[in-house]
């Protein structure tokens, strides 16, 4: 199983930080436990593929997700791209530039917060968040940005309703009805997650690109399994000059200090891949944050 993780995974990915991040993820999902060996490891097959690390939101590249299979009447596990995981294989593609998605709160609504879109011939999206709110509210909105090399952008909206529709056909279930796994423990990311698919059917994608966006409807993926019989796509994997990963950081290097450096798309995207992983071990969100933010900045500098 070791030598077909590691022929499977890009370059710049090492198979024990596959592994280890992995793992640990497993271990706050115990549930993932109780699921049949046969389909944990075509999960594990197919997140490799995908050049995601299942991260169990750390990341925020994808999930173990365990679900009742009626038909084989077993726990099973699919793999469950996150939205980040998304925006990754976008990016991947070669003609997207950025990817970008947010949620809009009902204290954006109120001043000195604003949200606001336009569809039509003149398309417009502004939001500006409301910090000073001390309860943001419930989820109204969210959306999804692209821009494409040459400079153009595309964006789309989901309301309340439709991202509510989605939720209601894919989430995860116990027996009695009650949701669990990504769409309860990290619902925001998995509202960024559905607007970023919605958004994915208006961009440039490779076929198996495309699939990989479109295979993690777990009301589908529960009828699949009933014949494990998968064809796991290879895709577009990132450059292979991409740095290996190294986990044990000693602080001779910052992610600041290596995305300033970068002087190419490919070199910023290649730091962001590694830094994302670093700092996923160390379970560093708001500097994974930080840190994507400041590799977009980059990329924008650079043209």
């Amino acid at each position: 199983m070791q030598q077909a993780l590691r022929a499977a995974l890009p370059k710049h990915i090492k198979l024990d930080s596959f592994v280890r991040v992995t793992l640990a993820a497993m271990q706050t999902s115990p549930k993932i436990f109780e699921c049949s060996q046969e389909s944990i490891l075509l999960s594990l097959m197919r997140a490799a593929s995908y050049g995601l690390v299942p991260d169990g939101g750390a990341l925020g590249h994808g999930y173990l997700v365990p679900f009742w299979n009626g038909k084989a009447k077993r726990n099973d596990c699919q793999f469950v791209p996150g939205y980040r995981g998304l925006i990754k294989l976008a990016r991947n593609s070669g003609e997207v530039a950025d990817v970008w998605a947010e949620v809009v709160y009902e204290a954006d609504m109120q001043p000195p917060g604003k949200f606001r879109y336009e569809l039509g011939l003149e398309q417009t999206l502004e939001h500006k968040r409301n910090d000073d709110a001390e309860d943001a509210g419930q989820l109204l909105y969210a959306y999804a940005v692209a821009r494409f090399k040459d400079g153009e952008k595309r964006f789309v909206v989901m309301n309340r309703r439709e991202v509510l529709a989605i939720k209601a056909k894919t989430a995860s279930r116990t027996k009695e009805g009650d949701v669990f796994g990504p769409w309860n423990d990290h619902e925001a990311e998995m509202w960024k997650k559905t607007a970023v698919r919605r958004l994915s059917k208006m961009l440039p994608l490779s076929p198996e690109v495309a699939a990989a966006m479109n295979q993690d409807e777990e009301s589908e993926a529960i009828d699949a399994f009933s014949s494990v019989s998968v064809t796991v796509p290879q895709l577009p994997q990132e450059t292979p000059e991409s740095p290996q990963i190294e986990i044990d950081c000693n602080g001779e290097l910052t992610w600041q200090s290596e995305i300033a450096a970068a002087e190419t798309f490919d070199e910023v995207e290649a730091a962001r891949t590694r830094w994302y992983t670093i700092l996923a071990d160390k379970k560093a969100s708001e500097e994974m944050d930080a840190m994507d933010l400041a590799a977009n900045k980059r990329i924008a500098a650079l043209g």
